[in-house]
């Protein structure tokens, strides 16, 4: 009877090991894969930076297809494409963003970019007031909104945003604001 048991013990635990390495034979490693797609992220970064937009933009393409969730891929890769003058393949990917983290409110600024360079600044001001409301303290969404505004020939409410941006610290282009002087005929 004891050799039964240890051959039935035997044949458990041989059964047990069998089961465990299935189990993690089965099991990817999620920390390699999430390396790998910070590596093709930073890779696509530094190939944005050396105005390289189509190496960045298959770099941040490597990166979402590891991470299809990468939210900052997404974004990084749409100013590749609106860069390039790719206005819809931008805001394709900001639409992305947004769909993956809602109250991002970068993403919002930068899709109201994509829309203002494609010259729809309804849009454009849509998603300022958006980036503005998830993040009242980004000054740039103010500047961004008070030129969609000047671009529409809203020129009062150009102003109040100028100055907001203003009084939040953001230098404004002395250009811009020579041309917002002229369209409007008022000096502030």
């Amino acid at each position: 009877m004891h050799v039964q048991n240890k051959e039935m013990f035997r044949r458990v635990l041989l059964w047990l090991v069998m089961v465990v390495f299935l189990i993690l034979a089965g099991c990817k490693d999620k920390s390699v894969d999430h390396n790998k797609s910070v590596d093709h992220y930073n890779q696509g970064v530094g190939y944005y930076y050396k105005s390289d937009h189509d190496l960045a933009i298959s770099e941040f393409t490597k990166a979402i297809e590891i991470n299809p969730k990468f939210v900052m891929a997404y974004n990084n890769r749409g100013w590749a494409y609106l860069k390039k003058g790719e206005h819809d393949l931008a805001i394709s990917d900001f639409n992305k963003s947004i769909e993956i983290k809602p109250n991002h409110s970068g993403a919002y600024l930068n899709r109201a970019a994509a829309y203002s360079k494609k010259g729809q600044h309804d849009l454009a001001i849509s998603d300022f007031n958006k980036s503005i409301e998830i993040n009242p303290n980004n000054a740039r969404a103010y500047s961004d909104r008070g030129l969609a505004y000047y671009q529409k020939g809203e020129y009062d409410k150009a102003w109040e945003d100028i100055h907001k941006a203003q009084s939040m610290g953001l230098k404004v282009s002395p250009e811009f604001l020579k041309n917002l002087r002229e369209a409007s005929g008022r000096e502030r």
